[in-house]
């Protein structure tokens, strides 16, 4: 019997709509499989929504780029200057992913502490943004490393963030003696740092002609009204976060927002328009008037050989640690110090390609000074360990992983990589807790 016209058409239409879903398909899959390579995890819609919301936060009429801010300010426009540790969040600067308490931290959104009267083991956490990112991301591993600890049995654990993105030592040791003058209560101190300490003052300081021990991006902080230059500079960036927030749409919408493949391409345009947004401010910071003043400048420091300059960054940055130790053994406060790994450091971990797509970068202005100080970190940290200072290198913690677990060009670690951190940490800090019941016990059986 031979076929219609009419039924060889109907065919024709079924066998490309078949080929149309299943190239749909096997593009989603792709996709998904891609989502979860680079975030070291399975995808799902609830963090792509997060990851939106966050962009749409950061980009949104509240994050006005303000004259005079530059890349030592958080493109939010939400820091401000502070008398003691240099700068904070301000606490009216709120959005969705995190909350910032009265002194000017951050906090999860929505988090309630117990009340004073119940009791409590108080961890708090120092650095950079990559303690930050470990503070609000890691802490869940963190807490479920803490329960299994006999000395919080009973206890509610609180975890309260002093880590603030950009600090570097001393800003971490004058937290640390701000939040003791105040009256908190710390159980047990954690400092995670060094990559800062040496990016910073080098690629940003130094460059600007500003104390490498002054906080970051200081000159700018007090600069006055920039130049016609900087201005349409400024409204650049600002086109940019206008775009920014309007991609944030794409996929908000069903079923977009069940497309891994709309998410991925909703992530490459995004990560496009931050490094934008990002070179813009590095450019910004650059048109900024030359104040010569000591309080724009600091004391001078003059140039030293890069080596040189290393051996300074790392002998100041165990002694804030020291005197970190110091501060809080006199008050019976357990502490613990970490160096932070790096990507840039070599050897320190297996990279695939599609990891090196996003987290090398051979322009990256702090990979020569990882390169050249971390070394120095590590020989300096060593002497601390001599010293009696609990100090602990976590360098190779990602040698044996060849996942990916970092999520930009800079520091910082995806959902994985925190995982790994807050399990390392927290391994520390029960084993800590255990030495220190210990000794406890074996002190009160000599009768002390």
């Amino acid at each position: 019997m031979l076929e219609t016209p009419r039924a060889g058409g109907v065919k024709k239409a079924i066998f490309s709509i078949v080929l149309w879903l299943g190239m749909i398909a096997v593009l989603e899959g792709v996709s998904f499989l891609a989502l979860a390579v680079r975030d070291g995890g399975l995808p799902s819609t609830g963090r792509w929504q997060r990851e939106r919301e966050r962009a749409a936060q950061e980009s949104g009429p509240a994050a006005a780029v303000k004259p005079g801010e530059s890349r030592g300010v958080e493109v939010t426009g939400s820091q401000v200057i502070h008398p003691f540790v240099g700068f904070v969040l301000d606490p009216g600067s709120k959005v969705s992913w995190r909350d910032v308490s009265s002194e000017g931290f951050p906090t999860l959104p929505g988090e309630v502490e117990p009340p004073a009267s119940a009791p409590r083991f108080v961890v708090a956490i120092f650095g950079g943004s990559v303690a930050g990112g470990f503070c609000l991301t890691g802490r869940e591993v963190l807490l479920r490393e803490l329960e299994r600890s006999p000395a919080v049995r009973g206890k509610s654990i609180v975890i309260r963030c002093f880590a603030m993105g950009g600090y570097k030592q001393p800003q971490q040791l004058m937290a640390l003696n701000y939040a003791l003058s105040l009256g908190k209560t710390i159980d047990f101190a954690i400092e995670l740092d060094g990559f800062n300490e040496v990016a910073l003052p080098i690629a940003e300081n130094l460059k600007d002609g500003i104390y490498p021990f002054f906080p970051r991006g200081w000159s700018a902080r007090v600069a006055g009204a920039p130049a016609l230059d900087a201005l349409r500079l400024v409204g650049k960036i600002e086109v940019w976060k206008e775009e920014r927030l309007r991609n944030t749409r794409l996929c908000s919408a069903r079923p977009l927002d069940w497309s891994p493949t709309c998410h991925l391409l909703w992530s490459a345009l995004d990560r496009r328009l931050t490094r934008r947004m990002f070179e813009g401010e590095r450019e910004l910071a650059s048109l900024q008037p030359r104040n010569e003043s000591f309080l724009a400048r600091g004391p001078a420091f003059g140039y030293l050989p890069r080596p040189a300059v290393c051996r300074l960054l790392a002998e100041q940055w165990a002694r804030s640690s020291t005197l970190m130790f110091d501060l809080c053994r006199a008050r019976g406060i357990p502490y613990l110090h970490f160096l932070q790994p790096n990507q840039y450091l070599p050897g320190s971990k297996p990279m695939s390609r599609e990891e090196k797509l996003v987290a090398v970068d051979p322009a990256q202005p702090y990979k020569s000074p990882v390169e050249d100080c971390y070394p120095s970190l590590i020989e300096t940290g060593r002497s601390l360990v001599e010293q009696g200072v609990p100090f602990h290198d976590l360098t190779a913690l990602f040698v044996g992983h060849p996942e990916p677990l970092y999520s930009d060009a800079c520091c910082h670690y995806n959902l994985e990589g925190n995982r790994l951190l807050a399990e390392a940490i927290g391994r520390v800090v029960v084993k800590t807790l255990a030495a220190s019941a210990g000794e406890s016990a074996r002190s009160h059986a000599r009768g002390f």
